[in-house]
């Protein structure tokens, strides 16, 4: 994984950021569509507020939106942030060396 700021990295060459309510790393593929889903996001290239669209939803357990650097969690989402907007958090230093 190749650390791109204190808030994203790249891995398998998109960007990817720590999800504070599943306390695990997510991928938003930009740049080609998902393998799984087809599903393909736009981004504003902003390293430290970044925005992606439309909303991620990693299905039956965490959705939201990403735009200017703050996570808005959705109702749907299966842990103790749903409803709530946050920060988008630094990466652990400890998950991002483990992909290195």
């Amino acid at each position: 994984m190749q650390r791109l700021s204190s808030k994203l990295a790249l891995l398998y060459g998109e960007p990817t950021h720590w999800c504070p309510g599943c306390k695990m790393l997510h991928r938003i593929d930009v740049s080609q569509p998902n393998s799984h889903t087809g599903a393909k996001w736009t981004w504003n290239n902003d390293l430290v507020n970044p925005s992606f669209s439309p909303s991620i939803n990693i299905v039956g357990q965490c959705h939201y939106f990403i735009n200017n650097g703050q996570i808005q969690f959705c109702g749907d989402s299966k842990h103790e942030l749903a409803g709530q907007t946050v920060p988008l958090p630094d990466l652990p230093n400890e998950e991002v060396e483990d992909w290195v």
